[in-house]
């Protein structure tokens, strides 16, 4: 079963996937927001041509833990996506995952490496990581 991680901004959405197992991640892509129905009908196609069987959505707390708007939008999404996919969905605390692709990306650059990633996709992929590595310890909410 794959699970799909989406990283929820205000003008986009950084998606990453698992592999079947669950065993590895990747960055997939970045949606840029237009709607809720449009946004929701991009994340259906990734859930239909990937057979997603679970959402992981990184949840952006404040660093203090308190919830914030940026939280309150990645609620609203999450329950459109509830109602409409009917898929597990969670909640991972996302705290700093935005720095760490920026970190993670200037490596590459300096070392480099020619494939460009976009910054949304690979927050994504860290919050799926962060989950695959410490579900019991990360998961704020579950839908």
């Amino acid at each position: 079963m794959r699970i799909l991680a989406l990283d929820v901004g205000e003008k986009t959405i950084g998606l990453a996937l698992s592999d079947a197992l669950g065993l590895t991640v990747r960055p997939f892509k970045t949606i840029r927001r237009r709607s809720f129905r449009a946004d929701l009908a991009e994340i259906g196609t990734v859930i239909q041509e990937w057979q997603v069987g679970r959402i992981v959505l990184g949840y952006p707390l404040h660093v203090s833990g308190d919830i914030n708007d940026a939280v309150l939008r990645v609620e609203r999404l999450a329950e459109k996506i509830k109602k409409q996919f009917h898929l597990p969905l969670l909640a991972v605390d996302e705290r700093y995952s935005t720095v760490e692709a920026l970190e993670l990306l200037a490596v590459r650059e300096t070392a480099r490496q020619k494939k460009p990633f976009d910054t949304d996709a690979v927050a994504a992929a860290l919050i799926l990581k962060r989950f695959l590595e410490e579900a019991d310890s990360v998961v704020c909410k579950e839908w």
